[in-house]
C-alpha cells in the first residue's frame, strides 16, 4: 500500500519494492508489504540473506550504498520503489538523502486504524494494530511500531521511531530522529526535542529537551548514558 506525501486521502497502489535492510525490522515490513499487495523483488543489505521464509524470491543486491547502488538505480528506472527497512534513524535519513524522498513508499499494515484527516508523509512504516487518530501528522521516514497509539493532533518528526505499545496522548510533538521506547506514555501537549530518547515504560509529564534521555515514572533525565530498548 503506497501513500503519497502529505495526503489526507491515502490511495493504495501495489508496486515492486526494494527493501533496504534485511534485519528483524525488515522482516516485519516485508510481511506487511505483502499483505497489502506489494511484490518484494530485491533486498539490499550488508548482510547475506538467510531467511528464505521472509525474503523468498527477492534478489540479493548487496549494500545499498556501495555494490548494490547501480542495480538499485537500474530497478528504479523500471518502476521499483524503495522501503527504508532499518531501525536506525541516521541510516534512514542517509538513504533519503541518497535516493530522494519521492523514491520511497509508505507501508501501512491493513490492521492499522488511521483517521482520514491524518497526514502521512513518504517512506513511513506503520506496523500492525497501530492507531493514528484525527489530524495527526507523520513526517517522512518515521516508524510507528506495533500497537502504538498516536492520538489527535500529534506531530511526529522525520525519522522518529514510536516503539511498540507506546502511547502519545493528544497534541504531542515529537522531534526528528527521536526514539520513544516500548510502552512509554507521553501525556497531552508535551514537546519532545530532536534526537531525544524516551526509555521503555517511561511516563513523560514534562517537555523533553533535544538530545536528552529520560527514563522512569515520571520520566526524569538520565545523564550517564542511554537506557532504552531499540
Amino acid at each position: 500500500m503506497t501513500f503519497t506525501t502529505a495526503t489526507t486521502t491515502p490511495v493504495p497502489v501495489a508496486c515492486d519494492i526494494i527493501l533496504l535492510g534485511s534485519g528483524g525490522h525488515a522482516a516485519v515490513i516485508a510481511e506487511c508489504a505483502r499483505r497489502v499487495g506489494h511484490t518484494i523483488i530485491a533486498v539490499a543489505s550488508q548482510e547475506s540473506i538467510t531467511d528464505e521464509a521472509v525474503f523468498r524470491g527477492a534478489q540479493e543486491l548487496g549494500d545499498a550504498e556501495t555494490i548494490g547502488l547501480a542495480r538499485i538505480q537500474e530497478l528504479m528506472t523500471l518502476g521499483a520503489r524503495l522501503v527504508a527497512a532499518a531501525g536506525d534513524a541516521s541510516v534512514r535519513a542517509r538513504w533519503f538523502t541518497l535516493f530522494g524522498e519521492a523514491s520511497f513508499v509508505t507501508i501501512i499494515d491493513p490492521s492499522v486504524v488511521i483517521s482520514p484527516s491524518a497526514i502521512i508523509s513518504a517512506g513511513v512504516f506503520i506496523a500492525p494494530r497501530a492507531v493514528i487518530n484525527a489530524r495527526a501528522r507523520l513526517g517522512c521516514g518515521c516508524i510507528v511500531n506495533t500497537a502504538a497509539i498516536i492520538e489527535h493532533d500529534c506531530r511526529i518528526g522525520a525519522f522518529a521511531h514510536i516503539a511498540p505499545s507506546a502511547v502519545l496522548c493528544g497534541n504531542v510533538e515529537v522531534g526528528a530522529s527521536t526514539h520513544v521506547g516500548a510502552a512509554a506514555v507521553v501525556i497531552q501537549s508535551r514537546a519532545i526535542g530532536e534526537r531525544a530518547i524516551i526509555g521503555a515504560g517511561a511516563v513523560v509529564i514534562r517537555d523533553v529537551a533535544a538530545g536528552a534521555t529520560v527514563v522512569g515514572v515520571p520520566a526524569v533525565s538520565r545523564t550517564d548514558g542511554p537506557h532504552h530498548n531499540r
